[in-house]
């Protein structure tokens, strides 16, 4: 079983600038969807309900950097070996 090592202090700066920068991002999926909206490929359906869910999921995953038993979920810590 491998065990989570601690971050050192850059590491948890990092992750916490992560962290805003995704809940920043995602909450603009729902302030601002037009910029969303245009980038959108015109093959894919339901434009705006795939906008709404992937700003929902890029919020999940900005709070889920900022909850330890999550963060290696997230990709933000590694396993040590």
């Amino acid at each position: 079983m491998a065990l989570l090592r601690s971050p050192s202090r850059a590491q948890t700066i990092g992750i916490i600038l992560a962290a805003v920068f995704y809940i920043a991002a995602g909450t603009l999926h729902f302030i601002k969807p037009d910029a969303y909206l245009k980038i959108m490929p015109p093959y894919i359906p339901w434009h705006v309900a795939l906008v709404r869910v992937s700003g929902s999921f890029e919020i999940l995953g900005g709070v889920g950097l900022l909850v330890p038993r999550r963060a290696a979920w997230t990709g933000a810590l590694k396993a040590s070996q």
